[in-house]
């Protein structure tokens, strides 16, 4: 099993409180296939920020807010999944590099539109790249 065997394409708030979370409770259970390797995508110094900390394999804290069973729920709840961040602009020999060391059998991507249209976006480019990875891959983004 490779150290990374979830791409996930996009640094974004969304990805982190669900897909992250997600694999950071199946972890805890030992039923996930391993732990996420994160790629920006934008050159937003947002998700430069959050890809800094990515990069480090440190945890994160996502809030939880809502109702369950009934009852109101607001806790916090510390994400582990994320072992590694690149950025797309700069990094993407070492992301090929990744998946032909072990090839990932899981990626997850959001891109938005927003991001396409920025053109100083690495995505503007990166929608080419990935496809030809998948290929090779040959498996579905989740």
């Amino acid at each position: 099993m490779t150290a990374f065997p979830i791409l996930q394409f996009g640094t974004s708030r969304f990805l982190q409180a669900h897909v992250d979370l997600f694999v950071s409770d199946a972890l805890a259970q030992g039923e996930a296939m391993g732990r996420i390797a994160v790629v920006q995508t934008t050159s937003s110094k947002e998700s430069r920020k959050r890809l800094d900390a990515f990069a480090a394999g440190k945890p994160y804290l996502v809030k939880v807010k809502g109702l369950a069973a009934g009852k109101i729920v607001d806790e916090s709840v510390e994400v582990t999944s994320v072992g590694a961040g690149f950025d797309a602009a700069s990094q993407w020999d070492e992301v090929e590099r990744l998946t032909r060391i072990a090839p990932a059998p899981g990626t997850s991507v959001n891109m938005c539109d927003a991001c396409a249209s920025d053109p100083s976006s690495p995505a503007m480019h990166l929608a080419e790249d990935y496809a030809r990875l998948a290929r090779r891959l040959r498996y579905p983004a989740l």
